[in-house]
This record gives structure tokens, sequence and C-alpha cells, in this order.
């Protein structure tokens, strides 16, 4: 755009989860072993813990002799990244203890770093940061063929596996004792981590309606129904869907509930969440072997057919569903037949009563799943099925004919709550006491709708009794920066930008910010249909287009994954653009220029970026006194003050700082802060003095 911001650094703020594994004993028995049976040992070691950490979504950052630091988070961020960690770091020591000439311990811990995108570009790995040397230290300290996990690991975890007791470490550098846990077991499979449901329904009547609806008219025989909740994460797709389950089967007693989901790793996802239904209904368990299996579903099939020719044509296309035969088919030639018998299974159920199909987080299902989901609705008989999927808006990105429902399907937006609904549903969730009403406020105002940004903020105010304006819990966090590293590039920079400019910014203000403005108004297009900045109506900018963020945190976090220096240069030419605002109305901006060009002084000196620190400082200066006497203009007397002071601290010449001096004076005499007043006054009188 105007060509004098450096291009973007491919380095972010983050927060991540770092696995670090180590070998016990293995520097000594090296040496009475030959080089090259060590060199065997290794290569083994370093493969199989690669391939672990990768399966399961991490990536290794480096080998440090016969240690492996892998890292959850970067260059890729996904929402669930400690538990992955987690679950890598077991099965790790599982794959150990099949080996008699190895054994190891692993550290993993949680927190926020300095990661490079481009790894290759810096030739030191991938994050750094204090965390990944704790990492290191709680990994020395666990037992041998153990896991042990730091606090933030833990919080973010704990819903999802079983935690023995540890005693708290004394480790090297830290002042006090670092808590750590020992994770045991998974409590759930992948991707089933506990939600509450335990909170009142509050704000979906109108959509609970609108999916009993559905249900009643397939269970009066008017066709197959398929619905797709949509909604961006947290927003209350699961809790819809079991509320819809608890009332349909108190409506339908003979009701089948069958649900699956689609998984975003593992090895064999593809037909995942298909599979789960068609186990579920045969009884069929993770632990029984293929012959157990294998009966279960010819037994479950027998008793949906008297056809010999049809069941066994069924059993053989819904063996590999269930595990049986590798992967399912999906080859052109041969997915008809398949399709049609898993059709014909769903089909021959739902003649027994009312069928319904819940199929969770289609976002992340391929193709496939996908063509048969719709090839179930369009080309199934009359029977009484309804299929509900839930998927977030980038599945409206994939496949955009999935937002032109029609007929038989229909697609349901979950909107944010109301601030009254975020209410109802916070004084809920806090099951003892109430809070007091301004941390309910800033409670609803953080959350921004969200349900489950809301049930984090409650429980880390109590558990915590942290202010809701902490850092975030981990668990958001991770969940809106895993929707950041889902854009292409260019947009999620160009969100970045934004959120410097605030919670509303302008087209003309991010050319001014951005470094290319070349295809902006496509780029603000597709966040918009993405479902992370809106229009606002009116704009407070003449002949601009005013958007917005459509939730706060995400702003809050594009923001911070920002490195500091980049910071400081995005704000100083958001105070520019700023600048360029009527000048004769100061009230529209003052405050503006003073927010940016204060960050912007804040981070170059941090970051020891500034080359022209002192005019950063005269400008903020100017735009604070501005701010100040537009507060005192409105009566806002402590406001002006506060304004007047700061600008005193950044002024210059001994002639602002009188100027400045006097004009706090006149505010601190008009507040009844006399003492305060005079003093000012007689600085100002020896700044007079000394300027002749």
């Amino acid at each position: 755009m105007n060509g004098r911001a450096e291009a973007t650094p491919r380095e972010e703020r983050r927060v991540v989860t770092v696995v670090f594994t180590d070998l016990v004993g293995f520097t000594e028995r090296s040496e009475e072993l030959d080089p090259e049976d060590v060199r065997a040992l290794l290569t083994a070691y370093y493969r199989q813990v690669r391939s672990i950490l990768e399966e399961h979504g991490g990536t290794v950052d480096k080998f440090i002799g016969d240690a492996v630091l892998g890292v959850f988070g970067a260059p890729v961020a996904h929402e669930d990244d400690p538990e992955r960690a987690v679950r890598a770091a077991l099965a790790v020591c599982e794959w150990a203890r099949t080996r008699d000439d190895l054994a190891l311990r692993v550290g993993v811990n949680t927190g926020r770093a300095f990661v490079a995108l481009d790894p290759s570009d810096t030739g030191i790995g991938i994050v750094a940061g204090d965390m990944v040397n704790t990492a290191a230290r709680i990994q020395s300290a666990a037992p041998t063929g153990r896991v042990l996990v730091g606090e933030e690991t833990y919080r973010a975890t704990r819903d999802v596996f079983d935690f023995a007791e540890h005693e708290a470490l004394e480790l090297k550098g830290k002042s006090e004792p670092v808590p750590v846990w020992e994770p045991v077991r998974a409590r759930v499979r992948i991707g089933e981590a506990r939600r509450r449901t335990d909170a009142p329904l509050v704000g979906r009547e109108r959509e609970l309606a609108l999916l009993q609806e559905a249900l009643e008219r397939a269970a009066r025989g008017e066709g197959v129904r398929f619905v797709t909740v949509v909604g961006v994460p947290g927003i209350g797709k699961t809790r819809l869907v079991a509320e819809l389950e608890r009332v349909a089967r108190a409506r339908f007693p003979g009701l089948t509930w069958l649900a699956g989901r689609s998984l975003p790793y593992g090895a064999g996802t593809s037909f995942r969440g298909l599979g789960a239904m068609v186990q579920a209904y045969a009884g069929i368990m993770e632990t029984d072997d293929a012959s157990e299996a294998d009966a279960k579903l010819a037994r479950a099939v027998g008793e949906l057919t008297e056809d010999a020719s049809d069941a066994r044509w069924l059993v053989s296309q819904l063996r590999p569903l269930v595990g049986l035969a590798g992967e399912a088919p999906v080859r052109e030639e041969r997915r008809a037949d398949a399709f049609a018998a898993w059709r014909r299974f769903f089909e021959l159920l739902a003649g027994r009563g009312p069928l319904v199909l819940v199929h969770d987080d289609l976002h992340w299902a391929d193709e496939s799943v996908l063509d048969f989901l719709e090839e179930l609705v369009q080309a199934s008989a009359p029977v009484p099925l309804l299929v509900v999927g839930t998927a977030r808006p980038e599945l409206l990105e994939r496949r955009p004919g999935w937002a032109e429902a029609a007929g038989a399907r229909s697609l349901l937006r979950l909107d944010p709550l109301s601030p009254e609904e975020t209410g109802e549903l916070i004084a809920a969730l806090v099951r003892e006491g109430a809070l007091d009403a301004a941390l309910e406020r800033a409670i609803v105002a953080r959350a921004g709708g969200n349900p489950l940004y809301a049930e984090e903020l409650v429980r880390l105010v109590a558990e915590g009794e942290r202010a809701p304006d902490a850092p975030l819990p981990l668990s958001v966090q991770g969940i809106v920066a895993a929707r950041l590293d889902a854009l292409a590039r260019e947009e999620k920079e160009l969100l970045q930008d934004a959120a410097v400019v605030g919670q509303v910014f302008w087209p003309g203000a991010l050319r001014r910010v951005s470094r290319d403005g070349a295809r902006l108004d496509e780029l603000l297009s597709a966040l918009e249909r993405k479902e992370f900045v809106h229009a606002v109506p009116d704009s407070t900018v003449a002949h601009e287009r005013e958007y917005a963020f459509r939730h706060p945190l995400i702003r809050e976090v594009a923001y911070e994954q920002m490195p500091r220096a980049r910071r400081a240069e995005k704000h100083r030419l958001a105070a520019e653009w700023a600048e360029t605002l009527s000048a004769d109305r100061t009230e529209s901006r003052a405050d503006l220029l003073a927010d940016h060009y204060l960050r912007a002084l804040e981070y170059a000196t941090a970051t020891a970026t500034a080359s022209d620190s002192a005019g950063l400082s005269a400008r903020a200066a100017r735009a604070l006194r501005e701010a100040g006497d537009h507060a005192r203009a409105l009566h806002s007397l402590d406001v002006a003050a506060a304004r007047y002071a700061r600008a005193l601290e950044l002024a210059g010449s001994d002639e602002e700082r009188a100027e400045l001096g006097l004009a706090l004076a006149e505010t601190q005499l008009r507040t009844g802060a006399l003492e305060q007043a005079h003093r000012r006054l007689d600085e100002v009188l020896e700044l007079a003095r000394a300027g002749g």
C-alpha cells in the first residue's frame, strides 16, 4: 500500500505445549555399545517418537543428543494442543515399554513462547522461552517410563485424563516449587472431551423448536431430514444437540440415537464418525478382538434383515467401517457399493422406529463423508430418519452449496447470546453465592455471547480468584488460535493489522497499516464470510465502511500473537492514519491518537527498535494534551488530569512542560486537589523563571 512497512516477520508470540522426551541411562550404556549399534538405536528412537508426535498433530522442534523436543501449537495451532501433547507423551511411553533396550521419561509443559513460523530461517528451532527449559527439568524428575506435566497442561486436560498426585518439584531457577501431575490414562476418546450439560439451555428456544419440528416431520413419514447446525466454536452446538436428545427420548421411547464425529487427526479418521454409529448399534467395543467384532456385526445385521444374501452383502460392506478391513473403500468403482450398503443399513434401522444420526464436526470431515451424508438424504426411502450435523463456518467455505440447503436439508445458524442471556447463563453456572454486579458485567462483555467462553471465564474466576481481564484460559486461547491458523496467511495478517487499529476499524486505516492493499476488499469479504468480522451499519468515519470484530477475544488473541516490534510499527502507522481525520474535531481522534502513539513508544522502547523515540514521545504528548483538553471541556476532570500528567512525563522542552503543568494545576484546582495544584504551580513558576 504505502510501501513503508517492512515485510511481515514470520514470528509470533503463542501459547504452545512442548513434549520433552529423554532416554534414561543411555549415555552410560553407549560406552559399552558399538557405535553402529548406538546409531541404530537412536535412529529407531528418533523415528518412532517423530511418528507419534506427528500422528497427534505435533512437530519435532529438534533432537538434542538422546532427547527429543516436540511442540504442539506451532507452526500450526489446534484448539486441543495440550490434550494432543499428553496423548502423544503417553503413546511414546507405551511404545518404549515394548522395547527391552530403551527406557525413557517425558515432561510436558504449556506456556507462552516466541515462535519461529519459518524455523529454517533461524536455525534455532521453532520455540524459545522459559517454558521449554521448564519442560526439560520436569522431564528429568519424571519416574522412568512415565510422564509428568506442568500446571497449565494439567488445567487444560484435567477433564480428559485421570491424573495421579505428585509432589511439587524444586527446580533450578524457580523461586517457588513447581506443581506437577502424572497423567495415568485417558478418560475419554479423542475428540470427546466432556462439556457441561448441567446448566439450563439459554437463548436457544427457537433453534430447539426447529430441530424438534424436523424430528416430528421425519417421524411422521415425511421423508429423511438433514439439519446442519452451524456456528463458531463454543457457541453451543453440542449443548443444543444434547437438549434435543433429551427431548427426543422423552417424546419417542423407542427412538434409536447414534452419534459419531469427524476428528482432526489420528489414523483412519475419514469414516470414523459413521463407524462409531455402526459400532454403537452393534455393541462393538474398542477392546473387542476381530472375531468378537465380526460376530457382533453379523448378529446386529441379522436382526435387521431375514434375507441371508442381503445380510452377507451388508456385513461385507460394513466391516471396513468398524475397523475389520482397514480403511473404508473410497475408490469410485467401489464407493457406490459401499454407499448403497451403508444407506441400506440405516434405512433398515429406521424401519424399526425413529432414528437420529448425529455427526459432529463436519468441518473436519473429508469429501467422501460429506458426499455420503448428502446421498443418504437424497436417495433414501421415506423412513423416519433425522440426520443432524454440527459444523463451523469453515464447512461453508469448503462447500458453498451446503449453505443453499432446501427441501429435506436445512441450515441452522447459531448466533451469540444477548448480554441478558449471557448473564442468565453465568448465574446458572455459579453454583454457590453470586458474582458481584461489576464482575458479572465484565465477564458478559468479555464472553461476547459465547457460552463456552462465559463458562471458562467463570471457571477462571471461581478457581483462581483472578479478574476476568486476566490472561485467557488456555482452552479459549487454543480455540481462537486454531481458527486463526486455519486462515490463509494474508487473511490472518490482515486480521492482526485490524487488531492493532482497534475493536472497530476502517479500510483506510488498514491501507495505511498493512503492507499490500491490492486485495483488501476481497480479504475483508472472506473474513466476513468466515465470521471473524462484520460490517457496521453506520460508520463514524465519512466515506469509509466500518468493520468490527465479531468477538473481542478474536481481536485479543490476534493482537497477542504479534511480536512487539511489529506492534510498535503498526501502532505508529495507525496513529499517522488517525492524524488524517478531521483536525477541527480533535475530540473524535485525540484519545485514539494518544493510545496508538503510547503503545508504539512502549513496544519500540521494549524491543530497542525506536529510531526516533523522541519523536514518538513528542507526538504522544501532543495527543495526550488534546485528549486532556477535550476531557476538561466535558467536565471529566479526573480523566483530564490523568491525560495531562502522562503528557507531562513525555514532554521535551521546558516551555511544553510549563504549559502542561499549568493545565494540570488548573484542573486540579477545579477538582479540589489544592495541595497538589499548588505544588504543580510552584514547578511551573520555576520553569518560567528558568526560561526567562
